[in-house]
């Protein structure tokens, strides 16, 4: 998709419904309401508390920028002289200026002179004006500011993502990276006007995470919440069960041999005595990287600490977190938990968008419970794993109950 934007130039009115559609079906995909959901929410990375789906247009807008700034900025002296030159007669045609400097191309591109579009045509840098246009002038658009101005004697790219940002200037000197700076620009914008102009919308978002408002949930919120945690933990203790450590001793929520009363989800002794694994399961709410950072780190430091006397008696102690977001957000870090709990890199790959979609699914009914308190009856699952009614599965092998539960 990237190299067909590169290379052509579809109208602004056909992209703006493709990434529409787009928008409206990964929403529908997701079970998030279509009208009143942010779609901020799904063009933000996942490492942001996003989706990761890009729009296709700001796509598009943004790679033919980049396509055509590698060409006046060409090492090839032949095709720098020819867009450079193509360029001071179309800003010349429109703008009605004789001799176009550097300064009025620029302005030209940006905008910023008024323009007779008929003297010269559609051509190549009419849609230049239209990206400037499309990224930063219009109501929808995610960019404060977006320009072409002059630096050193050649044109660069100035953007600003928010009002009281910074301002940054992109030379030839970043040609190699430019699109993924273009797009880190975009992602900072779209994460400001999530997290501060769009606080109504985004409450869908939030109330599905916010697990504040589960325990003052009259509806029994705070009973979904642990479903969805608890679904978590039996897709990863079937995991375990047919690993490399399954003939490990493996204990599911309950309190280990020690002084404290703590009960990691998940104890493994190796056979030996001489290993234990602690593993704690946990669905953050997603707030950006730093949210799911801390979620990790938490774990780490709580049974760390609590279980530091095994060390005492030669034991070796590894505190594993599992960390997955409130919206099926994967930690990456998680993977290599699964790992060292015995599971094989090639089933983690095919569990992850298993486990991530049983999240979002849970998410979901907490959301409509919240909302509908009551009347609302879960809706049967169409992605994910589903774990036992009973809490049995935490005691019992797992593989002795698959035959009479609906899984």
């Amino acid at each position: 998709m990237s190299y067909m934007y590169a290379n052509s130039v579809p109208k602004l009115t056909e992209l703006k419904a493709f990434a529409n559609m787009t928008m409206r079906a990964v929403k529908m995909m997701h079970g998030i309401p279509v009208k009143g959901s942010p779609v901020e929410y799904v063009q933000l990375p996942v490492g942001k508390g996003g989706l990761g789906i890009a729009c296709p247009k700001i796509t598009a807008l943004i790679t033919y920028l980049v396509s055509m700034m590698k060409k006046l900025w060409s090492k090839d002296r032949y095709i720098e002289k020819l867009f450079s030159e193509y360029l001071k007669k179309v800003a010349e045609a429109e703008t009605g200026i004789e001799d176009a400097t550097l300064e009025d191309m620029a302005e030209y591109l940006s905008n910023e002179k008024p323009v007779d579009k008929k003297a010269f045509g559609y051509n190549s840098f009419t849609r230049v004006r239209e990206v400037c246009r499309g990224l930063c002038g219009n109501k929808d658009s995610p960019l404060f500011k977006i320009k072409i101005v002059v630096k050193d004697g050649k044109l660069a790219i100035l953007t600003q993502a928010i009002k009281d940002g910074k301002e940054k200037i992109f030379t030839e000197e970043r040609v190699k990276n430019l699109q993924a700076l273009l797009k880190a620009e975009v992602t900072t914008a779209l994460l400001h006007r999530f997290n501060t102009e769009k606080p109504v919308k985004s409450e869908v978002v939030r109330v599905i995470q916010q697990y504040s408002q589960c325990n003052n949930c009259k509806f029994g919120m705070a009973k979904k919440i642990m479903e969805r945690h608890d679904s978590v933990l039996y897709k990863v203790k079937k995991l375990i069960e047919s690993g490399s450590k399954k003939d490990w001793e493996l204990l599911i929520d309950e309190e280990p041999p020690g002084p404290n009363r703590l009960r990691p989800d998940i104890y493994m002794k190796s056979p030996d005595g001489k290993q234990i694994i602690l593993a704690d399961v946990t669905v953050p709410y997603e707030h950006g990287v730093e949210a799911m950072q801390r979620a990790w780190d938490r774990k780490v430091e709580k049974y760390t600490d609590a279980f530091a006397h095994l060390k005492v008696v030669g034991a070796s102690l590894s505190v594993l977190p599992i960390v997955v977001g409130t919206l099926g957000t994967w930690w990456k870090p998680t993977s290599k938990s699964l790992e060292q709990l015995g599971i094989e890199k090639g089933v983690i790959r095919r569990a992850i968008p298993e486990i991530c979609s049983t999240v979002l699914e849970q998410s979901k009914n907490c959301y409509w419970n919240h909302i509908y308190g009551n009347e609302y009856t879960d809706i049967p699952q169409k992605f994910g794993d589903r774990k036992p009614d009973s809490t049995s599965w935490k005691k019992e092998k797992i593989v002795k109950i698959l035959s009479s539960s609906p899984i």
